[in-house]
């Protein structure tokens, strides 16, 4: 299912909520919204390490 990696969050949203879609696809959208959001926190949280060692 890489063709998601391509997808903006809005667009995995739609897949997520289209019914009309297979289970299966949906299910990958969700994954990879998830792993999204994990790679954000931990940006920040490497982003709010170094600043605290900057200072």
């Amino acid at each position: 299912m890489n063709f998601l990696n391509w997808r903006t969050d809005a667009e995995l949203l739609q897949i997520i909520n289209d019914e009309s879609l297979d289970y299966d696809i949906r299910i990958h959208a969700t994954k990879e919204l998830i792993a999204r959001e994990k790679i954000k926190k931990l940006i920040m949280l490497l982003v709010d390490r170094k600043r605290e060692k900057v200072w």
